[in-house]
């Protein structure tokens, strides 16, 4: 689908990757930063994108 597109591509920029699960019409986005025992400033901003992709995605399936 073109959201899990820009999902891959946002991976890819960030070099952090992300378990991504889309049940029915629920998706949940899984992202930490292996070895590491806490969130980082890494896991932060892919949440940030992750969440603008997820509104994006929302508004577009609304006018569709």
């Amino acid at each position: 689908s073109a959201a899990s597109d820009v999902y891959k591509r946002q991976q890819e920029e960030l070099g952090h990757h992300a378990k991504v699960t889309i049940e029915k019409d629920a998706v949940s986005v899984e992202v930490y930063t292996h070895g590491v025992e806490r969130v980082t400033n890494l896991d932060k901003e892919f949440v940030r994108e992750a969440d603008k992709i997820f509104r994006d995605a929302g508004e577009i399936s609304e006018r569709v």
